[in-house]
């Protein structure tokens, strides 16, 4: 009877070693995605204050007596655009590298299944035990 409660107490702390390890990946996905969908977030709002500016410009038409104004701020505006738009291209494709990444790996879990997972930890821990009993 102690072997059996034993075993059952082998069990339910493989399942609950395995449940913790599925809680502290969801939540380490979720800090990452959160951190990402802020920078994402940051960048759009960057280029919308580009746009809005680069609209002001233009509405201005910027006078013929501002020629050197026009000069220096046009290429800055248009340097901006460039920068932000490369960062914003990198951090697009790391959010959905990172969103990949999460479905491959929901995937995984599904395909394998949260019980052959819980059987193969049971035959890690309750291995020795069954052998013990043997000899």
């Amino acid at each position: 009877m102690e072997s059996y409660l034993e075993e059952k107490l082998a069990c339910f702390n493989a399942l609950l070693d395995l449940t913790r390890e599925q809680v502290s990946i969801t939540k380490e996905e979720h800090i990452n995605l959160k951190s990402l969908e802020l920078i994402l977030q940051q960048k759009e709002d960057r280029l919308a204050r580009i746009k809005e500016i680069d609209h002001l410009l233009k509405r201005k038409g910027l006078s013929e007596s501002s020629a050197i104004n026009k000069e220096k701020t046009v290429p800055l505006v248009q340097i901006m655009k460039e920068m932000v738009s490369l960062e914003e291209v990198s951090y697009q494709s790391l959010f959905h590298s990172q969103l990949s990444l999460r479905e491959e790996l929901v995937d995984h879990h599904r395909k394998k299944g949260l019980r052959k997972l819980y059987i193969n930890r049971v035959a890690q821990t309750a291995a020795p035990k069954f052998m013990e009993r043997e000899i």
